[in-house]
């Protein structure tokens, strides 16, 4: 859920979930086209499965939102649900389905929440106005935010929903064309483009909007590219991209630590110009009828992330993490 409840109640609440949803988790890695193929799978019971259903049928592709993805992002999460309302509310109902009304209710609200971020503080109005498939991206490293993209099926609908917030909150300025300079004072901003909207914090928003404008006389990216041919292909009803480039050095930095030595400047910028465009691990969702089955595939896979943490800590670091 992106964070660690420090809060005793919280965590039982979420052991309960866990406990009441959840059968087993297993992992297993393979090596696969020159990298690591990670597969997690999460056992569900058959009712739950059932209910799932709708968050996992896909629709037909949309190549047309490629207009609206800058050609470098950080990460890039598609949502190609056939319905965004009914896969919204069969993830809402499984969870009251399994639990007791006190942790159903939280995490109603839990999930409800997750959608803040962008401006949409009630999905129920505002997502039957939206069209597949839904992107969520996180547009440079070091962005605290990200910002989503969608198919507008019904603007009038969506605009009133977003104007007409059931909170007390911020409400998202509306703006016109990629051409447009939303005012940084406010909080949200939504930009309605050909069709589409982009959603979130003003702050994530006008980068974007910046990246777009520059890249109308440019060529593709080649990093872009190799993430829409491989989405072209992916059947999934949820993929992820993210750029690995970090880990990877991380990875080779802790190998080269252990040996004692670490890399130069010089060392460090030609290893990155090495990693290229394999710097993208790919995600990809599925729901089988027994759980939820998920791949990543990438360079040096789940052991890069393991072995990163026996990298030696600071002389100061060991009573901070104690």
């Amino acid at each position: 859920m992106g964070f660690v409840p420090a809060d005793p109640q919280l965590q039982q609440l979420l052991v309960m979930g866990a406990t009441s949803i959840l059968r087993t988790i297993a992992w297993t890695a393979l090596p696969a086209d020159g990298g690591i193929e990670d597969r997690f799978f999460f056992s569900l019971d058959p009712d739950v499965v059932a209910r799932l259903q709708p968050a996992f049928e896909t629709s037909r592709r949309d190549e047309n939102i490629w207009k609206l993805v800058p050609d470098n992002f950080e990460s890039l999460t598609i949502y190609r649900s056939r319905e965004p309302a009914a896969a919204w509310k069969s993830l809402d109902t499984t969870v009251s389905f399994k639990l007791d009304v006190l942790p159903a209710v939280f995490f109603g609200s839990l999930l409800s929440s997750s959608l803040v971020g962008y401006g949409i503080e009630n999905p129920k109005a505002t997502l039957p106005a939206l069209s597949p498939p839904l992107l969520t991206m996180k547009t440079a490293a070091g962005a605290e935010g990200s910002i989503l993209i969608a198919r507008v099926s019904d603007e009038a609908l969506l605009r009133k929903a977003l104007q007409q917030q059931s909170n007390e909150g911020p409400k998202p300025q509306l703006v016109d064309g990629l051409q447009s300079d939303p005012d940084p004072a406010r909080e949200f901003a939504a930009v309605f483009a050909e069709g589409y909207v982009l959603l979130g914090r003003t702050e994530n928003v006008v980068p974007c909007l910046v990246e777009l404008r520059k890249r109308q006389a440019a060529a593709v990216a080649a990093n872009k590219k190799n993430v829409q041919d491989s989405a072209r292909e992916n059947t999934a009803a949820i993929v992820t991209y993210a750029n690995d480039e970090a880990r990877l050095t991380s990875f080779i930095s802790t190998l080269l630590l252990l040996q004692g030595r670490s890399l130069s400047s010089e060392e460090l910028g030609k290893l990155q110009s090495t990693f290229g465009d394999s710097s993208f691990a790919e995600t990809e969702t599925r729901l089988s009828a027994a759980g939820i089955e998920r791949k990543t595939r990438s360079a040096f896979g789940q052991f890069s992330t393991l072995i990163a943490l026996l990298k030696p800590n600071p002389p100061n670091s060991v009573a901070r993490q104690q």
